[in-house]
């Protein structure tokens, strides 16, 4: 009756260093004070430009609503203020500025996954309202 007996070569000991390699920078990544899934938050205020308004949705926005993604429904914010500028044609043009919580990846800020930059499209929407807005202010609290 032969036994087996099992023989440790060089391509185990490679797979035990790997693994070894493997916990230990986890380890590193997960654990260290700003590790690779730290969030990292900001209070922000930006403001959003909506053009060509017909003046009869003006009244839909209001201080205190919270400012939502129309896609994901969202929270992005709630608004603090809002400013009606009207052309000679009866077409609004409303500037709202929302506080909220964001977070940075990679020098974007984003408030629930939403990017939040100055130039950006946003599409909005509040409890009376759905449209599409634009960044047109971002500053730090």
């Amino acid at each position: 009756m032969s036994k087996f007996s099992p023989k440790f070569n060089i391509i185990d000991l490679a797979v035990v260093i790997l693994v070894i390699a493997v916990v230990v920078s986890n380890i590193y990544l997960f654990i260290r004070k700003n590790g690779v899934f730290t969030k990292v938050d900001y209070d922000i205020t930006y403001t959003v430009a909506i053009e060509n308004i017909d003046p009869e949705h003006v009244g839909n926005i209001r201080i205190g609503d919270t400012l939502r993604d129309r896609n994901s429904a969202f929270p992005l914010g709630n608004i603090t203020s809002v400013k009606i500028r009207d052309d000679s044609r009866g077409i609004s043009t409303m500037e709202i500025t929302v506080n909220a919580q964001a977070e940075r990846h990679n020098g974007v800020l984003y408030v629930n996954g939403v990017q939040i930059y100055v130039g950006q499209q946003i599409d909005i929407r509040v409890p009376d309202l759905v449209c599409k807005g634009r960044c047109t202010l971002v500053t730090f609290n």
